[in-house]
């Protein structure tokens, strides 16, 4: 499981894995009664000047 820059997905070949963290995570949100956010439905972004890289932003 070496992918230390995480260029690949490896969630697909380790789905134990990926189903204990993920167990893990919700029990510590409960634990702490963390409030997770809800996608605001009418946000709408600006649109990018021409030529600007998305993931710059």
């Amino acid at each position: 499981m070496d992918d230390e820059g995480e260029t690949t997905d490896l969630a697909a070949t380790h789905l134990g894995i990926v189903q204990e963290l993920h167990g893990l995570l919700s029990d510590w949100q409960q634990e702490i009664e963390a409030l997770i956010p809800k996608p605001n439905p009418n946000y709408r972004p600006a649109p990018l000047e021409p030529g600007t890289d998305p993931a710059e932003v």
